[in-house]
């Protein structure tokens, strides 16, 4: 029995390993269908697979790689069968050179699933920024392998912001992800030009990515003087109006939620009651804003001195109910801060009865 659970527990992190280096498209048929294995493998488990290929050099690897891949008809997309390879070969990534890894992902013949296992190779050993540049600047090199290249690789902010301006696919959210992890003003700027710049050209995931940019800003950042707290309100009052703009005009429903959550962020009770009080934004969009802004409903009840300036936060009890507002609620009638009614009440004990913990993942 304990030999059967020591196997499990080997299948089980093998499993976990490779899939942190397949991009999601490709591994997400995990849940959808049961490993397919290929015929000289049909009567071996995944990890008696492994253990065989862990006797392969590297190059031999590569090839056998190749070759299954490739037989794979575009129709079959899971291609979680090739786990077993190429967790043995991330673990002989020392075998090749970086330049022979870069080599071996620009080579036409490689696929997106081994590509991605190179790349992981090249990223275990801490290469130059300038080979995973060479795989940027490549036309020849697919959106889905550049976004696992930023998300890997150890590139500075300015070398992720030339890739943003000069890559409107998929992968300029993931770099702007990224950048918005180091340098929140570089983010900003780099969305606003979106935003300022704004055709018929810019695509879905230009406009995603400066919505995260603009909104990582205004959440996180906090004016310092005076001065400065009049400049970041005109700035965010710019972004607000663009993002609202952006809302009305555009038609694709991932712009139009990113859109929402980026507003969400923005820590602002005008935003907070155009969200709420919108017939046009749905009720899912509304619990994320409302869950999302927990602290400025508790900011908002803390300041109130009459029941008029709380009617947005019991609007959005009435949407989704938190039991954090509601003992805030019932705090601030207690201590006479707001008056005691029938409507007041009846919230209070609706959310007591039916309301959720708030939630700290938006933090």
């Amino acid at each position: 029995m304990k030999e059967k659970n020591k196997r499990m527990v080997t299948r089980i992190l093998m499993v976990a390993l490779i899939l942190a280096c397949i991009p999601t498209s490709i591994y997400a048929s995990i849940y959808r269908s049961a490993m397919q294995l290929f015929s000289p493998y049909k009567n071996m488990t995944e990890e008696e697979i492994y253990q065989l290929q862990k006797k392969a050099s590297a190059s031999d690897l590569v090839k056998e790689i190749m070759k299954l891949e490739a037989s794979l008809s575009p129709k079959n997309n899971d291609k979680t069968a090739l786990v077993p390879h190429l967790t043995a070969l991330i673990e002989k990534g020392d075998e090749f050179t970086p330049s022979q890894l870069v080599d071996l992902i620009k080579d036409p013949k490689t696929d997106v699933v081994l590509e991605s296992a190179l790349v992981k190779m090249l990223a275990n050993q801490k290469a130059d920024s300038s080979y995973f540049r060479s795989l940027l600047d490549d036309p020849n090199i697919s959106q889905e392998t550049k976004g696992y290249v930023v998300a890997t690789a150890p590139l500075p902010a300015s070398d992720l912001a030339e890739f943003f301006k000069n890559n409107p696919d998929v992968a300029s959210i993931i770099a702007m992800k990224k950048i918005t992890a180091t340098d929140d003003k570089l983010a900003y700027d780099l969305a606003m030009a979106i935003f300022t710049s704004a055709n018929s050209e810019t695509t879905k995931e230009q406009y995603i990515a400066a919505c995260l940019g603009v909104a990582n800003y205004f959440e996180k950042h906090k004016p310092v003087s005076d001065d400065e707290q009049q400049s970041f309100q005109k700035a965010k009052e710019n972004v607000i109006s663009c993002i609202k703009h952006l809302y009305s005009k555009e038609s694709d429903e991932q712009v139009k939620d990113q859109a929402i959550y980026a507003l969400a962020r923005m820590n602002d009770i005008d935003v907070f009651s155009y969200i709420i009080n919108s017939k046009e934004i749905d009720f899912y969009l509304k619990v994320t804003t409302i869950e999302r802004n927990i602290p400025l409903m508790l900011q908002t009840i803390q300041s109130a001195t009459s029941l008029d300036d709380i009617q947005i936060v019991v609007a959005a009890m009435h949407i989704h109910p938190i039991m954090d507002i509601g003992e805030a609620l019932s705090e601030a009638v207690s201590a006479g801060k707001l008056a005691k009614n029938e409507e007041i009440t009846s919230l209070i004990q609706d959310i007591q009865t039916n309301g959720v913990k708030g939630v700290n993942k938006y933090d």
